[in-house]
């Protein structure tokens, strides 16, 4: 997967924007080494327009967890 990693997750999350992913599947789904690095990523994305984070299930794991989403492509 080539990108930033930013670039990266943001890629995942818009490639379906029905999907809710927890930091943990985001940075697998991302090819993110370290968790703590999709968790501030996706904290980030929180902070924009683009994307939504909020309590809820994983679509990839099942577990209830904060979640990111785009809701733009």
């Amino acid at each position: 997967m080539e990108g930033t990693l930013p670039e990266r997750a943001a890629s995942v999350l818009r490639s379906d924007t029905r999907r809710s992913l927890c930091d943990d599947c985001l940075a697998t789904l991302a090819e993110i080494k370290q968790r703590q690095t999709a968790h501030t990523i996706a904290s980030s994305f929180g902070l924009t327009s683009d994307f939504v984070r909020e309590k809820g299930p994983c679509s990839r794991c099942r577990a209830t967890k904060t979640v990111t989403k785009a809701i733009r492509s």
